[in-house]
């Protein structure tokens, strides 16, 4: 048999394993995506919410480390007109609400004692840690212009973020298995430019339209926060049911991430990163 030959069934032979475990990837994916649709939640919060600024401010010397934490608040520009425990209550309000909107069965503290019961597929979602934080956001855009030059324009930006740390468990799981994963969402002040050259001078110039954010745009992280975040718990649950299905059939990791389309018992595979972080 010639070289030429054996490199013809190799490659073939590694065309086959790659459309094989791309098929049995795609069901397996199905398969998660019917297994978690319409299951039972249970959602348990925390006490408190973490209220951060990581802005510096030229503060006197003679503050001690409490009375710096809150002479930032006092100077932030949204901490101080937010009502923590109130973000903290509307974003919870959203994920109960929007759990049920995508089918699940959602049960909560009181309701911990039925949840137990169950002997369908369940999950326990417990939100360990909240933080609302205000920071600067860099922002920087370059662009090549016909003079030959790349140029470039930096800013300092606004923002306000929304930290949650989540353990995710199955119900009944006899493998113990607890994962925990950090997730979060942001708003900044927004920036839409461009750079413009003169054509008789040859000057060139960045040109902006800026949308700063107002104080009152809290409630739409609220929102914003509250939808990806629970999309990125629930993708979290699809991909780990993917993962462990096709190590133990077939040694191998998924080739692609899937998301949860609420609703649908579908996945959609795509190319980019999650959402979330697995911490352990």
């Amino acid at each position: 048999m010639s070289v030429k030959d054996v490199t013809v069934k190799i490659l073939a032979l590694t065309f086959f394993i790659s459309v094989s475990s791309c098929s049995i990837e795609n069901k397996i994916a199905s398969e998660s995506g019917k297994y978690i649709d319409g299951a039972a939640v249970l959602l348990l919060f925390p006490d408190d919410i973490f209220v951060d600024i990581s802005k510096d401010f030229q503060l006197p010397d003679s503050l001690d480390e409490d009375e710096c934490y809150y002479a930032s608040i006092d100077s932030s520009f949204f901490l101080k007109n937010i009502d923590a425990e109130d973000f903290k209550d509307k974003f919870e309000k959203e994920i109960i609400s929007l759990y049920r909107d995508y089918g699940f069965r959602v049960y909560l503290k009181d309701s911990l004692s039925s949840f137990l019961k169950l002997d369908t597929t369940a999950f326990v979602v417990e939100f360990t840690q909240f933080q609302i934080e205000e920071f600067w956001k860099p922002y920087y855009y370059e662009e090549e212009m016909p003079d030959g030059y790349t140029y470039h324009q930096e800013f300092t930006l606004n923002a306000l973020g929304f930290d949650v740390w989540i353990t995710v468990s199955k119900l009944n799981d006899t493998t113990g298995t607890n994962s925990l994963i950090y997730s979060e969402e942001s708003i900044a002040d927004d920036i839409d430019g461009m750079f413009v050259m003169n054509n008789i001078t040859g000057e060139v110039n960045f040109v902006y339209n800026y949308s700063p954010l107002k104080s009152g745009d809290a409630d739409d992280l609220t929102e914003k926060a509250a939808i990806k975040i629970s999309l990125d718990i629930i993708d979290f649950i699809a991909n780990s049911y993917i993962e462990d299905k096709m190590l133990r059939l077939r040694g191998i990791y998924p080739e692609r991430f899937w998301r949860y389309n609420p609703g649908r018992e579908k996945l959609t595979p795509v190319y980019e990163k999650s959402g979330y972080i697995i911490l352990e």
